[in-house]
């Protein structure tokens, strides 16, 4: 997966502090490299490529949700 396909906060106008979303990048990124990998394995089940895809989907959509509450806190609020 490409490294820096990902925006900087500051670039998408977020008040994220720096840290915070350099580790949610990097799982990001960690999430896709993960499926590459697991590709790459003997198939064992026809289904299970979709069912581990639907289950990084899901966590991408996770921290996706996440960068969402920043961008736009009035319309997704940050529930703590």
């Amino acid at each position: 997966m490409k490294k820096d396909a990902i925006f900087s906060a500051e670039y998408l106008g977020m008040q994220i502090p720096n840290e915070q979303f350099k580790k949610e990048e990097e799982i990001m990124i960690k999430l896709g490299d993960l499926f590459v990998e697991f590709s790459k394995l003997d198939k064992q089940h026809p289904n299970e490529s979709s069912d581990f895809q639907d289950g990084i989907h899901k966590c991408q959509y996770v921290l996706g949700m996440r960068i969402a509450r920043y961008y736009q806190p009035s319309l997704i609020p940050i529930k703590k």
